[in-house]
């Protein structure tokens, strides 16, 4: 009989790496690197720290990266019950209640049990006007400047100046404060 060679050479590394693998050893490295490696400091959970300009967290034993929108994002179970959050209005109940509709409607439900409900419901419309009278205040210049200097594109590409003619911005921003202050006081929280 004729013996048959490889007409290929293996290299070291190659070898090692069968040897390893007849031998059952799958984890076993095949070269040897020297380098640098970074000495990890220890966290605990709640540390927060900046690392390659991001934020980092640890969180239940897990280093999270830190969002800037974290306040927008909903988590996958309601942390009141833990069911899943996947009805359409669960993600508006989480922005204001922190918990799923289920939850809100069992809460509410039970204010009006306890005939707490109208206070919470007052509570709720007095929170929402002083929110959209804040909005307003913080957009008041910007939407004078437009109403008085507008510039607009329209769809078909045109360009629109808008000149408030004898529009007074000072006695309109006055009234307009005026109306926001009453707004504010008559939402006051007693």
């Amino acid at each position: 009989m004729k013996e048959t060679q490889l007409k290929k050479q293996f290299s070291e590394r190659d070898l090692k790496r069968m040897r390893n693998i007849i031998q059952k050893k799958y984890n076993d490295k095949t070269v040897t690197s020297v380098g640098y490696t970074k000495a990890e400091e220890l966290r605990e959970d709640g540390d927060v720290w900046e690392e390659d300009g991001r934020t980092w967290t640890i969180k239940n034993g897990i280093k999270r990266n830190v969002r800037k929108t974290a306040s927008l994002a909903m988590p996958l179970l309601c942390p009141n019950c833990g069911t899943p959050m996947n009805h359409h209005l669960d993600k508006r109940m989480y922005n204001i209640h922190q918990m799923c509709l289920h939850c809100v409607t069992e809460m509410e439900s039970e204010l009006k049990m306890k005939g707490k409900y109208e206070e919470y419901e007052r509570n709720m419309i007095m929170n929402n006007a002083r929110y959209a009278a804040d909005t307003t205040l913080n957009g008041l210049d910007d939407f004078l400047d437009d109403l008085v200097n507008g510039t607009y594109v329209m769809e078909d590409g045109t360009i629109q100046n808008w000149v408030g003619n004898g529009l007074d911005t000072v006695q309109l921003k006055q009234q307009i404060l005026e109306k926001l202050q009453k707004i504010k006081e008559a939402t006051k929280t007693e």
